[in-house]
């Protein structure tokens, strides 16, 4: 995980704007990484952001009531 100088600001649920702490990659799959994945450390969950995927990998994403596909 890199720090750049220029890290933007989160906005949380409530409102409140944090800082991100960092930025890095994450493996998804063997077959499957992130790139500028923000590190936010007042955040207590991960999420990913499905149209920030489909648009940095061109994927088609599909989903049903039982699973997802890439």
């Amino acid at each position: 995980m890199s720090s750049p100088d220029n890290l933007p600001f989160v906005i949380m649920a409530n409102g409140s704007r944090v800082l991100a702490h960092g930025v890095g990659t994450i493996d998804l799959f063997p077959f499957l990484s992130i790139d500028n994945v923000l590190y936010v450390l007042e955040f207590p969950f991960q999420l990913l952001s499905i149209s920030r995927l489909s648009r940095s990998l061109d994927y088609v994403i599909f989903f049903t009531q039982s699973f997802v596909c890439l």
